[in-house]
């Protein structure tokens, strides 16, 4: 990576002028290795203790792509009047990603009859140029530097990832899903139960590190454009007295031209067969006191689309994707005078986003799938909010005294179950429920440090330091297993426990 800036003063033209510019360029690849071990090269699935599928690794695996980014911005901080300062900026920047051309040997078996010893062409994705302007100014009301009123509007281009190239990464980590008859009842896989053609009647799928079936054999979309991002805000910020003063803040958010991933070859529309099942409850047993008396339907396909020669997904842009955030915040803080300071706020973020990423789909590189099983229970559509009270004291002989209090939001889930009954899907796993229909209780953390400092010669100087953190030792939950079962609800996260550390910093 490299990043190079300038910094130019020009006063009196037209008012005082600080202009900025620089260039950067970042290169990240996708690179992550898996090699052959003297462990087997499959993974076996039960179903209440039956054979159910085994996935079969594609070992050894060297995969190789690169995503670069090259941006050359320019920002000038123009004060035109004592009152009215005016920030403008412009960033120039070039998006492009490659997946060189490679080859791979045979996997391990079983696994080599999805994964022969082959090559693979190059392919280069669409390389976007993209500007993006930024406004914004402050307006010092009465001239006196009490109220200053701030605002303005920012575009923000979205970068090309190395995670996108993931998708039509031919060489990559994955794991081919078959149907598996154990038929000798020993408990392991043995040559000949199963049909390893990917095109064969027991293929399933193959998934990424054990992500998600819709993400393999992808293709490059040459007609994909880049998302963006518009931020608007306005904020005012008073002085109610000396060295004390208060903030508001409105941010509203859209993403634009957002993207998903779909199946080029699988069209949407060929999900068209319905799969009813009952919702078992959070016991994941249909049939007894906990059921919720609904009924979920998911979409299967008929078997004319079957197979890996009907696995072809891509990047699409849809505008039923895009997103909202509106976000406000009250801040209130004093600045260090006579030993002290002290800041408090209380934020908040209100979420629109219609078609979230979740666990288990296109996680990779932060898409959702297109397909009408991934569009049940989508939604994200809730508030997150959070208060801060931070202080500091500095007590005769150099001795800091610090403290932080966080009540933050506990995040929202929503049960999810295994469904079973499609021949194409047989298995699926879905949410039950709104995102939002259940929130985790809110986070109280209380943090403390004390650092005493020593002055040596030469500006030089030694801080001792000692953080406590959790210092009520709260054990809030934040992970529980919400798939319907006999392990729903169990823990999964807690708050970490209180902690003590110590520190030695020497500054020359």
């Amino acid at each position: 990576n490299i990043v190079g800036t300038m910094t130019w003063y020009k006063p009196d033209w037209f008012g005082n002028h600080e202009v900025k510019s620089g260039v950067e360029y970042y290169s990240s690849a996708a690179n992550r290795r898996r090699e052959t071990t003297d462990a087997a090269n499959y993974q076996l699935f039960f179903r209440s203790g039956i054979p159910d599928r085994i996935g079969a690794y594609n070992a050894p695996v060297a995969p190789d792509s690169v995503a670069k980014y090259v941006g050359i911005y320019g920002q000038d901080s123009w004060r035109l009047t004592k009152k009215l300062t005016i920030n403008m900026g412009l960033r120039f920047a070039i998006d492009s990603g490659v997946i060189p051309s490679q080859c791979r040997d045979a996997a391990q078996a079983p696994g080599d009859v999805a994964n022969p010893a082959q090559c693979f062409d190059e392919l280069v994705y669409p390389t976007w140029h993209s500007l993006a302007p930024r406004l914004r100014a402050g307006y010092d009301i009465a001239g006196d530097g009490k109220t200053v009123l701030k605002g303005g509007w920012g575009r923000y281009n979205r970068m090309r990832y190395a995670s996108d190239l993931f998708l039509a990464t031919k060489n990559t980590i994955n794991q081919t899903i078959y149907r598996w008859r154990g038929i000798n009842n020993n408990k392991d896989y043995d040559k000949g139960q199963v049909n390893l053609d990917p095109n064969g009647p027991d293929f399933l799928s193959r998934s990424i590190s054990n992500v998600t079936g819709s993400l393999v054999n992808g293709i490059v979309n040459p007609h994909e454009e880049q998302a963006w991002t518009d931020e608007y805000m306005l904020q005012v910020e008073r002085e109610l007295m000396s060295d004390f003063a208060l903030r508001f803040t409105g941010v509203h958010t859209r993403a634009l031209n957002m993207t998903r991933v779909e199946n080029s070859l699988r069209p949407y529309g060929v999900y068209n067969i319905p799969i009813n099942n009952p919702d078992p409850g959070p016991d994941g047993v249909v049939g007894n006191a906990d059921d919720t008396g609904r009924t979920v339907t998911y979409w299967d396909y008929s078997s004319a689309y079957n197979g890996e020669k009907f696995q072809s997904p891509w990047i699409v842009n849809d505008p039923t994707a895009d997103e909202k955030y509106n976000s406000f915040e009250m801040a209130a803080s004093r600045r260090l005078v006579n030993r002290w300071q002290l800041l408090a706020s209380f934020s908040a973020t209100h979420m629109n986003v219609p078609y979230a990423v979740q666990v288990g789909s296109a996680i990779a590189f932060q898409a959702a799938l297109k397909d009408p099983n991934s569009e049940i229970f989508s939604a994200d559509n809730y508030w997150e909010w959070v208060g801060r009270t931070q202080g500091s004291y500095l007590l005769p002989g150099n001795i800091l005294l610090a403290a932080n209090w966080e009540h933050r939001s506990g995040g929202t889930w929503a049960r999810t179950a295994q469904f079973r009954g499609g021949v194409q899907i047989p298995t699926i796993t879905l949410r039950v429920e709104p995102s939002d229909a259940n929130r985790r209780e809110s986070l109280k953390v209380l943090d403390f440090r004390a650092e005493k400092r020593f002055s040596l010669a030469q500006n030089r100087s030694l801080r001792l330091r000692m953080n406590l953190y959790n210092a009520l030792n709260a054990n809030a939950v934040t992970g529980t297993t919400i798939q319907s079962g006999g392990n729903f609800g169990r823990v999964s996260g807690i708050l970490l426990p209180r902690l003590i550390d110590f520190g030695v910093q020497y500054v020359f």
